[in-house]
């Protein structure tokens, strides 16, 4: 021990030297910019006839030129994003921004976009059954989604014929969920 001090001085510096850089990492963490960003999209955005030869019976087919180079989505712009999700067979997309809102574009005969109907949407709309909830995550199949809320568990939305939304198996005539269901 160093003179004049005694072990209880020596641990207490100790503790107190532990907290300081505790502290001096947690600043460190906050001064950490959060990555964010402008959504871009390029590609068919012929949101009718993606994966089909034809638009389906019944959709009022519209001619949409391909977008060859990324573009800024004009309903997004100025707002932050931190996640941008859509699937391998998904002809729509979800937009997380970075206040834990989310948008929908696409693809929405099942409902699968949760805005409470099946029409298409042709450009980013903030999903209204989410408003007042913080998103953290989302996910989409072919035809339905689930998005993950902060507090408010996960949500399943659109076509539910295999149980994929999470609510059992619903007949046939009774397979579409919108707006979203809580997932147990």
């Amino acid at each position: 021990l160093p003179l004049g001090d005694s072990e209880e001085n020596m641990v207490a510096r100790s503790a107190e030297a532990e907290e300081e850089e505790e502290e001096e990492e947690e600043e460190e963490e906050e001064d950490k910019p959060i990555v964010t960003g402008v959504a871009l999209i390029c590609g068919s955005m012929n949101w009718d006839t993606i994966g089909r030869g034809n638009a389906r019976v019944g959709s009022k087919p519209r001619k949409v030129e391909p977008a060859w180079k990324p573009q800024v989505i004009g309903a997004l712009s100025g707002i932050r994003i931190m996640h941008v999700v859509s699937g391998p067979c998904a002809a729509h997309s979800f937009f997380i921004t970075d206040e834990g809102k989310i948008y929908g574009l696409g693809r929405n005969e099942q409902g699968q976009l949760g805005m409470g109907h099946t029409k298409r949407q042709d450009s980013a709309v903030e999903v209204p059954f989410f408003k007042n909830m913080h998103v953290i995550g989302a996910s989409c199949g072919r035809s339905h989604s689930v998005v993950l809320t902060e507090d408010d568990g996960a949500y399943g939305m659109g076509d539910n014929e295999m149980g994929q939304c999470v609510q059992g198996v619903l007949p046939v005539r009774a397979r579409t969920t919108s707006p979203p269901n809580s997932v147990p």
